[in-house]
């Protein structure tokens, strides 16, 4: 029998596109139903922005949360500039005028929400609130064990759950642990008014669209996310030790420490020729903590007839494109599972690792080395040197996009 009945845990950006992707391959001889159970009682806002390429955007166009995203999103037609804190100068810029738009991450999971309710409620269900005790599997099927005493069974079951996947922990990988990089990304979220303060030695902004500022103890973005631009998030990478006892507790209560995040924020931004960077940052009152942690970069995807996709199967620290890159699995995981008649499970988790895994293993290669020479604190000689080689990067990345982004694994060869 083919695969019709799937399970998704996660509804984040990789779970519910993975799920409106399943649902857009179904049909009358070969019906598909997906069901999406979620920890959380509703959606929350939590993460911060986002940048979108013009892949990304492709691909949420064909699963048809594009347009209503864009309206809750700026487009950056301006791109990312990356800016010298020594010099106040630009450095370099890239995903100008490609059709890149910066958004934020509850605005990306709400129209997804919003596509499945609105265009797939006959194939697509939304489970939420939901905590799995057990996970089992038959030959021929794979059962949820609830909290609330209730069972799902499906034929497969993708583990979209994020960095600390339970699926993982539970099934697929249990000895496949994360592991804290020793840096935190500081948030924050002011008024646009307060970052128009900062500009550069020649008396143009500083802020565009988004702006990546380079010095000493490390990169501030600071971008525009929302229609009206009237809001600016800010982030900064600070080096922290992890909590001890409870993680989370100990998060919290850092997090909870906002006049000194803010204050380890503007110290680290002194002594520039960007005027207003400290003030724009100090203008900012909210501010949060979120710890990078990774995966190891080896390990395996699926077990059975369970898959982990997105952050449950490659966490990676931030790049600029991790969001699309955990949509394009959804998307991958449909193209695959269109030969759900002629393949058997372990052929097809097989085809989506094979095709997958060298693409992840180059993204996750480049991340590594990004946080360990970009996100990270160095002498003033040595932040010359670190720019000129951003200088470079970006003069090769922009030079290589166009080819990049028009990559499309909805027409990616299969294994035969």
């Amino acid at each position: 029998m083919p695969v019709s009945n799937i399970l998704v845990m996660g509804a984040g950006p990789c779970g519910l596109s993975a799920a409106i992707a399943l649902s857009k391959i179904s049909t009358l001889e070969d019906p598909i139903h997906v069901t999406v159970i979620e920890v959380r009682p509703e959606l929350k806002t939590i993460g911060g922005t986002l940048n979108m390429t013009p892949l990304a955007m492709r691909y949420l166009d064909y699963l048809g949360a594009g347009e209503r995203l864009r309206q809750d999103s700026i487009d950056m037609k301006d791109g990312l500039d990356c800016v010298s804190l020594r010099t106040g100068r630009r450095i370099g810029n890239i995903w100008g005028n490609i059709g890149a738009i910066r958004t934020v991450r509850h605005s990306l999971v709400a129209n997804l929400l919003r596509t499945i309710t609105e265009d797939h409620v006959d194939t697509v269900e939304l489970r939420w609130g939901q905590r799995v005790a057990s996970i089992t599997e038959s030959d021929n099927h794979v059962a949820l064990g609830l909290e609330d005493g209730t069972t799902l069974q499906g034929d497969i079951l993708l583990g979209c759950d994020g960095l600390h996947s339970h699926v993982r922990r539970r099934w697929v990988e249990p000895e496949r642990e994360k592991s804290f990089t020793g840096r935190v990304i500081a948030m924050g979220f002011g008024d646009t008014s307060n970052a128009q303060s900062m500009v550069l030695s020649n008396g143009d902004p500083a802020l565009r669209d988004t702006t990546v500022i380079t010095s000493p103890h490390g990169m501030l973005l600071a971008s525009k996310y929302e229609p009206s631009r009237q809001k600016t998030y800010f982030a900064h990478t600070m080096y922290v030790k992890e909590p001890d006892g409870d993680a989370r507790d100990g998060w919290k209560t850092l997090g909870d420490a906002k006049d000194a995040v803010r204050a380890e924020v503007v110290r680290c931004f002194d002594n520039g020729r960007v005027k207003g960077v400290q003030e724009a940052v100090a203008d900012c009152q909210d501010w949060h903590l979120w710890p990078i942690y990774i995966l190891p970069g080896e390990g395996r995807w699926y077990r059975g007839r369970v898959l982990l996709m997105g952050d449950a199967a490659h966490a990676m620290p931030p790049q600029g494109e991790s969001t699309g890159i955990a949509i394009e699995d959804g998307v991958l995981i449909a193209r695959v599972l269109e030969r759900r008649r002629s393949r058997t499970v372990e052929q097809l988790f097989s085809d989506f690792v094979s095709v997958r895994k060298p693409v992840v293993d180059k993204y996750y290669r480049a991340s590594i080395w990004a946080m360990e020479n970009g996100f990270q604190e160095t002498s003033w000689w040595k932040s010359i040197i670190i720019e000129w080689g951003i200088w470079l990067y970006l003069l090769v990345k922009r030079w290589r996009q166009e080819n990049h982004f028009a990559q499309d694994v909805r027409s990616v060869p299969l294994p035969a």
